[in-house]
C-alpha cells in the first residue's frame, strides 16, 4: 500500500460543495448541493491508487416542479416554476375561487397546493315583493352572472326601487329588492260646512260627502281613489 496516491483537492461543483478534509487513498468526499438545487449523479468519490477521484463530477440543477396547471375556467400566473418560486390562481369572470390562490414549488418538486376550482357564480334567488309580478330569462333554473330580474307591480301599485336587477361577478344582486307599495291619494279634505266620510285613501277607496244643515252639496257625493294616485273628481262644496 506503499504505492498508493493522493488525489489532491477534488473539483467544486456550481451551485454545491464537495465536503471533505483527507484526500488520501480511500478517502471520500461527498456532495451536496445548495437549497433549490438537487444533485445528478453520485454523491459520494473516493480517492483511486491512480491518483484520481472515482467515477465522473455530479451537477447541481435547479429543482423545478413544472408548471402546476390551471383551474378549470381560470389561469395561473407566474415568473418561474422552479424551487421557492410562486405562482397564483385566478378564476375567469363569472367564476369564484374555491380553495388556495397561491403555491410554491418545495424542495420534494411537488408544488405545495393543488389548482383550486373555480365555481361559476350564481347569485341566490332575488325573491317576488307582495304585489308584484317577476319576468326573467335564467338558465337550468340558475341566476348567473349577469341574468336580469324585471318587476312590475300590480294594478293599484306602484314601484318603489328599481325594476331590473342584474347579477354581479361577486355573486351579488347589483340594487336592493323593490317594493310595490299602494297607490294612494291622500285626504281630500272636506269643504266647509261639509262632512267626509272614510278613512281609507289607497286605491280603490271611496269617501262619502254630505253637508251640515239644509245647505246643498254641489258637486259628487262621492269619490274613489283611481290607479294614477288621484281622486275621480274635485272636492264637491256645500252652498
Amino acid at each position: 500500500m506503499s504505492d498508493a496516491g493522493h488525489c489532491g483537492i477534488p473539483e467544486q461543483i456550481v451551485n454545491g460543495q464537495a465536503i471533505g478534509e483527507n484526500f488520501g487513498y480511500r478517502d471520500t468526499v461527498v456532495y451536496q448541493c445548495n437549497p433549490g438545487f438537487r444533485l445528478i449523479g453520485s454523491s459520494v468519490r473516493i480517492c483511486q491508487q491512480d491518483h484520481l477521484w472515482s467515477g465522473q463530477l455530479p451537477l447541481c440543477v435547479s429543482i423545478t416542479c413544472g408548471h402546476p396547471g390551471s383551474p378549470i375556467y381560470g389561469r395561473t400566473t407566474g415568473d418561474g416554476f422552479n424551487y421557492n418560486d410562486v405562482v397564483s390562481f385566478f378564476c375567469n369572470q363569472g367564476y369564484v375561487l374555491e380553495g388556495v390562490s397561491r403555491a410554491q414549488c418545495q424542495a420534494s418538486r411537488q408544488w405545495s397546493q393543488q389548482p383550486p376550482t373555480c365555481r361559476v357564480v350564481n347569485c341566490t334567488d332575488p325573491g317576488i315583493p307582495a304585489n308584484s309580478i317577476r319576468e326573467s330569462k335564467i338558465e337550468h333554473g340558475n341566476f348567473t352572472l349577469g341574468s336580469v330580474v324585471f318587476y312590475t307591480c300590480n294594478p293599484g301599485y306602484y314601484l318603489f326601487g328599481s325594476s331590473a336587477l342584474t347579477c354581479q361577478p361577486i355573486g351579488h344582486w347589483d340594487k336592493p329588492l323593490p317594493e310595490c307599495l299602494e297607490e294612494d291619494c291622500g285626504n281630500p279634505g272636506s269643504p266647509p260646512y261639509g262632512t267626509m266620510v272614510g278613512e281609507k285613501f289607497s286605491f280603490g277607496s271611496t269617501v262619502q260627502y254630505s253637508c251640515s244643515g239644509d245647505r246643498e252639496l254641489i258637486g259628487e257625493s262621492s269619490l274613489t281613489c283611481q290607479i294614477n294616485g288621484h281622486w275621480s273628481g274635485p272636492i264637491p262644496h256645500c252652498s
